[in-house]
């Protein structure tokens, strides 16, 4: 089991997709075969949540099975899936589904935040349990990773059905949708219309019900039917040839979507409107990117031609499709009220108007925190995470600097209360810490960037003339090594959890100096070789834990600490010793819950060196 899971982790497949089916368990992938896509357990993609099985009859009818379970987050203002293996500076698709059906049985359907990173991505909000909410974004990746977070406002508990992710890298065309930048994203509009599905505001204009996507789209972008319009009626007669993008078509519709459209019947004029509906916070002033795609597919001789505007205001005037090659009219429309596209024939054109298909986006600024300005550290729904706060304030929520609770190589970490009674740790740097401002910054956008339930937050940071200082969340468990150590220390089951976060990349730390490490890796080494397990465990756990899976993490551990880089095991074969021994300390307890004690220690002569 545990190779199948560690294949999986975070990679791309054939396609360059990932897809996550969110909760799913039963195996750790399985293969669409109508659209050659393999979709994957999302174990590997996160380690906070819960899942929980969704009663199909709770939702709207020809849903994919990928609703039938969900990761929900009870617990943690901000939880997040780390998709992995990309291309820093890629451009990449990212698309979320969300299928409550009252799931927890408690009718509450919740409202939570949704993030790319540390950039805001949408509000989600389900305004009703049966139906199917969706949401998609364009956006360029700074790293080769991207986190998809969902973050909890106090409206109930986020939740997500499944994610996708897909790169847009075209082999024609340099730049897909230039207008997604390292500055700006776009958010695909969610807009519910009559006898559509689903919110996505990408459609096509066939008479054909189905969507059109992978591997119609290479992109596997979703284009829907656009609404039901007795008026309108497939284009007749349709050349056989197949549509050709240029170099210059920066959007790249597949053929299947270019050939999909529609015209009048007996009518001169076609308008298409969109607005905003409570599936989609679009805020007081949006700004809507809107792509028409137009293509003639009537081999014939009569002018076909019309003035194309939006909201009265003209697009293109006398415009005629081209044969069998795409033509793209974009437009930035501004402002939350209706708004209408309308194609009206000139009076010189003998055909009626024709359209393909069309795209709505909501321009987004990417947050600016990835720069090298410090005053740019990222924010978040809190009001008071990631603030910038004087020196003044620090004194202030410090009484002082009365309290010392912490200290390190930094500086010292003083307790503090923010306005809202929040619990801080202060970390000030000492004016004889040999750490600068680039090294200040470098932690700062780290902590800003970084999210797991073993680390604390960062709330904010002070860079006030020679002051410089990072605020965190205050957790008064202690740290790592005080658990390890403490009156309440931690069991082998949690440590072996910890160890496998440490393993995926998400550890938690404690410091051990190198001349401690040799020597308790000699000491261990030698009593291991005599089959002594016991002398090197810590006593707190000996009672209280299976003898054969902390063997399996002693060995596994001194082989990490080999000299020759061809002796040590990879991270993949940590991982799964780490998991196997999970396997066997989860299988004891259970065993031992039945009243059946296996593996227990007796009492070993000696003083413990340290913990495993």
């Amino acid at each position: 089991m545990a190779s199948g899971f560690v294949t999986i982790h975070g990679q791309l497949d054939s396609h360059g997709f990932i897809s996550i089916d969110c909760g799913y368990v039963r195996t750790p992938t399985y293969v669409d075969q109508k659209r050659d896509i393999t979709y994957a357990s999302d174990k590997g993609f996160t380690d906070a949540g819960r899942i929980h099985f969704v009663n199909e009859q709770n939702l709207q009818t020809d849903l994919a099975d990928r609703y039938s379970n969900v990761r929900y987050f009870p617990s943690g203002e901000r939880n997040c899936y780390t998709l992995r293996s990309l291309t820093p500076g890629g451009k990449y698709l990212v698309r979320a589904g969300f299928g409550y059906g009252d799931y927890d049985k408690l009718n509450r359907p919740p409202t939570f935040d949704l993030y790319l990173g540390v950039s805001y991505w949408t509000t989600v909000t389900i305004a009703n349990s049966s139906t199917a909410y969706v949401f998609e974004i364009i956006a360029v990746s700074p790293a080769d990773f991207l986190q998809i977070c969902l973050v909890n406002i106090g409206s109930g508990t986020p939740f997500i059905s499944w994610l996708d992710l897909r790169p847009l890298k075209s082999d024609l065309v340099v730049d897909l949708y230039p207008e997604a930048n390292v500055t700006h994203s776009l958010v695909l509009l969610s807009y519910f219309r009559d006898t559509v599905g689903f919110g996505l505001n990408r459609y096509h204009f066939g008479t054909n019900y189905q969507h059109i996507r992978s591997p119609d789209d290479p992109f596997d972008r979703i284009w829907q039917r656009y609404e039901d319009v007795s008026s309108w009626t497939d284009v007749p007669n349709k050349s056989n040839g197949l549509i050709q993008n240029s170099t210059s078509d920066a959007y790249d519709a597949p053929d299947a979507v270019m050939r999909s459209a529609s015209t009048p019947v007996n009518a001169s004029r076609m308008d298409i409107y969109w607005s905003s509906d409570s599936s989609m916070s679009v805020g007081v002033d949006p700004k809507f990117f809107l792509l028409l795609y137009f293509a003639e597919l009537e081999d014939t001789q009569e002018l076909r031609e019309f003035d194309v505007s939006v909201d009265d205001d003209q697009l293109a005037t006398a415009f005629s499709p081209k044969f069998l090659l795409p033509t793209v009219l974009s437009r930035i429309v501004q402002g939350s009220s209706n708004h209408t596209v309308s194609l009206v024939a000139t009076s010189n054109s003998v055909l009626q108007p024709l359209i393909s298909a069309m795209e709505i986006y909501i321009v987004r600024p990417v947050n600016e925190s990835t720069t090298d300005s410090l005053d740019d550290v990222s924010h978040s729904a809190n009001p008071f995470e990631n603030r910038r706060f004087s020196y003044k304030e620090l004194k202030r929520i410090t009484n002082n600097f009365d309290t010392v609770i912490g200290r390190g190589g930094f500086g010292l970490v003083y307790a503090g209360r923010l306005e809202n009674g929040a619990s801080v740790a202060v970390k000030m740097r000492s004016e004889t810490s040999s750490q600068g401002n680039t090294e200040f910054l470098a932690e700062a956008q780290h902590l800003a960037r970084i999210h797991h339930r073993n680390l604390v937050s960062l709330v904010g940071y002070c860079k006030d003339k020679k002051h410089l200082s990072l605020v965190y969340d205050y957790m008064d468990g202690g740290n790592l090594q005080d658990r390890l150590r403490g009156q309440e220390p931690l069991n082998w089951l949690q440590r072996l959890k910890i160890a496998l976060d440490s393993a995926y990349g998400q550890p938690a730390i404690i410091t051990v100096s190198d001349t401690e490490r040799t020597n308790i890796t000699l000491w261990a080494r030698d009593r291991l070789s005599e089959g002594d397990i016991g002398r090197v465990t810590d006593p707190t756990i000996r009672e209280d834990c299976d003898i054969n899976s902390v063997l399996k993490v002693a060995q596994l551990a001194l082989q990490c600490t080999e000299r020759e880089m061809r002796d040590r095991p990879t991270m993949e074969q940590v991982v799964e010793g780490i998991s196997e021994s999970l396997q066997l300390e989860n299988s004891s307890r259970s065993l031992s819950s039945s009243s059946i004690k296996t593996g227990t220690w007796a009492s070993a002569d000696g003083e413990s060196v340290g913990a495993i």
